[in-house]
């Protein structure tokens, strides 16, 4: 069967699970769930957006934009130039705050804001490139990021959460194992095509790149 729209992959669901007991409306919780793991995990190409936030003077942080996961670069416009702002965690932001005040050079994400360090002097504008959630799939909204170039991922993780909320835990983890599996190649190989074929490759650097 196809899975190139929501309703396909609702018809995949059904079919893999084999369970006819199964209400639609649970299946839709299903895939809604799953579209929430390969979010959390899943960074490619097809995710990434770009944006312009813009700073307010004596206030630390600037709120993040919605659908947020995760900040690939956030520069500062400077004179023409764009200045990278470092990212940081935020017990390091905390050494740098104090009452200095100036043109940001590094940055942390707390919540869902961007703190800044130091505290913006005045307005400063703000480039973004960051992994963002699409608008998730529903009866009014067919295709996504996801489906169809990644709808093999979203079927192994509903069919997971399907066979979890059925009690049956060994098919539940067999079918997340195989949408780890599939997830984890995407991210090679989006990684590959930025950076072109590396030699290795660190546990670590499968899920962020």
């Amino acid at each position: 069967m196809a899975l190139s729209t929501y309703s396909e992959l609702i018809s995949s669901v059904i079919d893999w699970l084999e369970r006819e007991d199964v209400a639609q409306a649970r299946i839709k919780d299903f895939i809604s769930i799953a579209e929430k793991k390969v979010n959390r995990k899943l960074r490619v190409s097809e995710m990434e957006e770009t944006g312009t936030l813009v700073t307010v003077g004596g206030v630390a942080t600037v709120s993040l934009p919605a659908r947020f996961l995760q900040m690939r670069d956030l520069t500062r416009q400077y004179g023409g130039y764009n200045v990278t702002l470092k990212s940081i965690v935020p017990a390091q932001g905390s050494k740098l705050s104090g009452t200095n005040s100036g043109a940001p050079t590094s940055y942390s994400v707390v919540g869902n804001t961007i703190r800044l360090y130091p505290v913006p002097d005045g307005v400063y504008t703000l480039d973004y490139t960051a992994y963002m959630a699409d608008e998730e799939l529903s009866d009014s909204n067919l295709t996504n990021v996801l489906v169809p170039q990644y709808s093999d991922i979203l079927l192994y993780q509903a069919v997971s959460v399907g066979w979890a909320f059925l009690l049956e835990e060994q098919k539940a983890a067999m079918w997340a194992q195989s949408a780890d599996m599939e997830l984890k190649d995407a991210n090679i190989s989006a990684k590959r095509a930025r950076v072109g074929h590396q030699p290795s490759m660190t546990q670590e650097a499968q899920y962020i790149v």
